[in-house]
């Protein structure tokens, strides 16, 4: 187990893209070091506790939307884009 952990903190550690996953209510439960740098938040911060909350409110029913199809779908990958707030 903690070898695999590893494999998947390498290859997200450096990725230039933002990885989130989060549980069934949203909360967090990995993000990729590349929210700072994208986002404006360290992946620790409060504020992306539940990246959900960051959504434009204008996509926030797509994203609603996008987390339930994901779970009525386990093993599924589905991916999404969506604009964010960004911390200023």
């Amino acid at each position: 187990l903690r070898a695999s952990e590893e494999r998947f903190e390498a290859l997200f550690r450096n990725a230039s893209d933002v990885v989130a996953i989060v549980d069934a209510s949203g909360e967090q439960q990995y993000l990729s070091a590349a929210a700072e740098h994208i986002w404006g938040y360290p992946p620790q911060s409060p504020e992306c506790r539940l990246p959900l909350s960051l959504i434009h409110p204008e996509d926030s029913t797509r994203a609603h939307t996008l987390l339930q199809e994901s779970l009525a779908q386990p093993g599924v990958n589905l991916s999404g884009e969506f604009r964010l707030k960004y911390h200023n």
